[in-house]
């Protein structure tokens, strides 16, 4: 299994069946709530005057309602896209409404399974966290040295998880089994594979990082002329308002979807490639892809 032809073979999915871009955008979306969530709302809770009003809690609660209806869509649409890319590499037709029911049927299993990870990080950050402490308490060249020498282990152990639970996930929808033979067969395909793993996480993290990257960039360079013209004049900031700030929302929503649809199929083939290690997963795409 070659990493170069996965990475290939998504591109190419990503970019010829540009319906699945709506899947790739609502994949991603449970990552942008978060960021909506991790910003400075611009009130602090200790504040007096806004710690009981009326418009702070009901901005609290809208922005709860919209992380859990981003992470619901997370969910579905990253099991309709696993659905979607088993159908192409294997020379069927997907279809959106099939790819939703897919995650709608799958959906519960992935909520227990995203439980079991978030459990499983838990533990881990609390397990290293303790002998950090115990070292700064007894002197910070002690904490030092055991952040130096338990942040491999934290490395290690998020490398483990995200592998397993991407793996997992892709076991329910293919095979549309229970957790725990998902987790057995996710966690059977890891340790019998440690060096493909390893290599497909890697990259994954350096083309997840190059995308944000040059994601930044562009939206910047476009956004630049619009905000040299909001700058100018009163008539600038309106036809800034009005051109500028759909123009980079489209693009940013363009991006996610095929950023989403990308690394999302990355991870599917790597998982097709291990089970079928005689290249079952080297079926082109379609040359006519669904409207």
């Amino acid at each position: 299994m070659r990493i170069g032809d996965l990475v290939s073979r998504s591109w190419d999915i990503a970019f010829k069946y540009k319906s699945l871009w709506l899947l790739g955008l609502l994949a991603e979306g449970a990552w942008f709530g978060t960021w909506i969530r991790n910003r400075d709302s611009g009130f602090k809770f200790g504040d007096s005057d806004l710690l009981f009003s009326g418009m702070a809690v009901a901005l609290v609660f809208a922005i709860l309602i919209l992380m859990l209806v981003l992470l619901v869509l997370h969910f579905i649409s990253v099991a309709g896209l696993i659905d979607s890319v088993n159908r192409i590499t294997r020379g069927g037709k997907y279809e959106l409404r099939l790819a939703f029911a897919s995650g709608i049927r799958v959906f519960w299993r992935y909520v227990g399974l995203w439980l079991l990870a978030v459990m499983a990080g838990i533990a881990l950050v609390v397990a290293l966290a303790i002998p950090v402490a115990l070292g700064f308490v007894i002197h910070a060249a002690f904490g030092i040295i055991a952040v130096v020498l338990l942040l491999p282990v934290l490395l290690i152990g998020i490398f483990i998880t995200y592998n397993v639970y991407a793996l997992t996930q892709r076991s329910i929808v293919v095979r549309d089994c229970s957790i725990g033979d998902a987790l057995s067969e996710a966690y059977w395909l890891f340790r019998r594979n440690l060096g493909p793993n390893l290599a497909v996480f890697l990259v994954y993290m350096v083309l997840a990082i190059a995308i944000t990257l040059a994601a930044v960039i562009l939206i910047l360079l476009v956004a630049a002329p619009f905000v040299a013209m909001a700058l100018s004049s009163t008539g600038g900031k309106i036809m800034a308002l009005l051109l500028g700030v759909p123009l980079v929302l489209v693009l940013l929503l363009i991006i996610e979807g095929i950023s989403g649809v990308f690394l999302n199929c990355l991870y599917t083939l790597f998982y097709f490639g291990l089970v079928e290690p005689d290249g079952l997963v080297a079926p082109q795409p379609q040359d006519t892809p669904p409207a």
